[in-house]
């Protein structure tokens, strides 16, 4: 049960093995935390993600379940425009764009030392299989690069906002397992989005099951042995049930599992006439001052994420490093900061919508994975149980974690 990613990619394996399945969903559709909204206006339809999200090219289990080619991926520059003492310095990928070098050299993000220091993380990273990632040494993100002789200035205004960005922690107590695999995505591949929005990914895994599989707006109450009881109080018989929700249901609903703690984000959209750059890239707060941490202009990526001649623009607020307040003076306070980045013309992008994310990660605080991949079977026979808080909080590890879970079933038939 569940239509999230993990639950959709454990229906999917389970029903090419010609076994039925019904996938039970509390909300109104399929993706789980990976959807996306159409917003209608005056000027014609936005593309809304719940939650600045991308997909990463060089995920594993993307490869193996997905049919990319049909996503109509298109990828950020590698690298961002790191904001720090009142303007924008480029940070790059040295093997991609070996010309941005001494740019990056004379800017104040990094010291002498960093490069090479950098250079060694990156190839070993880069040429590092996903075993040993996830079997390295368990330590935080902050540890892992100070270790690595990455200077506190590198950290501070580059390795903190960007890949705060992506762990939604700005702390980087992040399990440097996780980090150490997502770099080496990232230098694999490109951060993309796909041509309808990220909801595309969970479109496609939903594609060819029977219409009937996936049931929505059904909410489960409890499970049993060999059934599951809904909040109306219908009972569904089952051979097995796996419990594909995010981590707190499913700690709700199987005995014995510990509910993660989160991370969270806000994700503030606007619309404008005029973006403030047409490069596909990612700005981001270097000087830590907040409250936004990253903006992007979305439809620079794709630009079906807005009408035509309109710009669709991305800033996320990332918790625990920001407690501004919400509602409208939340948005205040960013367009003031995005006024400082960009200059006056902010004052003429709309405000489309807020969207807050409490539940936007599991915590991978270290020592999180440990363990890199949890079980997916529990002590109650014939429950398992699938999701990114089983295997890593990505869109990757939900995918794996409902591959796990249906050969688990498959291997108990």
């Amino acid at each position: 049960m569940g239509a999230g990613l993990a639950g959709l990619a454990c229906a999917r394996a389970l029903h090419r093995a010609d076994v039925s399945v019904i996938v039970l969903e509390a909300s109104d559709g399929v993706g789980g935390r990976v959807r996306t909204d159409r917003v209608e206006s005056d000027a014609g339809v936005y593309l809304i993600d719940r939650g600045f999200q991308v997909y990463l090219t060089a995920y594993p289990e993307g490869r193996r379940v997905l049919r990319t080619f049909e996503l109509g991926l298109r990828g950020f520059v590698p690298g961002a425009m790191v904001r720090f003492e009142g303007r924008f310095w480029r940070m790059a990928d040295p093997l991609r764009a070996p010309w941005r070098l001494p740019g990056m050299l004379r800017s104040p993000l990094l010291t002498a030392l960093d490069i090479p220091a950098l250079a060694l993380l990156d190839t070993r990273l880069r040429l590092s299989s996903e075993e040993r990632c996830w079997g390295a040494t368990e330590q935080t993100t902050e540890e892992l690069l100070r270790d690595a002789g990455i200077s506190a200035r590198a950290i501070d205004r580059f390795f903190r906002p960007f890949f705060g960005g992506v762990f939604l922690d700005r702390s980087l107590k992040t399990s440097a397992r996780k980090f150490r695999a997502t770099y080496r995505m990232f230098s694999r591949g490109h951060a993309a989005l796909p041509a309808s929005g990220m909801q595309a990914i969970a479109d496609q895994l939903a594609t060819g099951l029977a219409l009937s599989t996936v049931r929505t707006g059904q909410i489960v109450s409890r499970i049993g042995l060999g059934e599951v009881t809904l909040d109306s109080g219908a009972i569904i018989d089952a051979s097995a049930v796996v419990v594909a929700t995010d981590g707190g249901t499913a700690a709700r609903l199987v005995h014995g599992m510990s509910a993660p703690g989160w991370k969270s984000t806000a994700s503030i959209s606007y619309a404008a006439e005029i973006p403030p750059s047409r490069e596909p890239i990612l700005y981001l707060d270097g000087d830590g001052t907040g409250p936004a941490n990253h903006v992007a202009v979305i439809s620079n990526v794709q630009p079906g994420y807005a009408p035509a001649g309109r710009s669709l623009i991305s800033a996320s607020v990332v918790a625990p490093h920001d407690r501004s307040p919400r509602g409208s003076l939340l948005e205040q306070r960013v367009r003031a900061q995005l006024r400082e980045w960009f200059g006056s013309q902010v004052d003429g992008w709309s405000h489309i919508r807020t969207d807050y994310i409490e539940h936007a990660l599991p915590n991978e605080d270290a020592p999180a994975l440990a363990s890199p991949q949890r079980p997916v079977v529990t002590d109650a026979t014939g429950v398992f149980v699938a999701g990114d808080h089983i295997d890593n909080a990505s869109i990757d590890g939900a995918l794996k974690s409902g591959r796990r879970a249906a050969e688990a079933v498959l291997s108990c038939r």
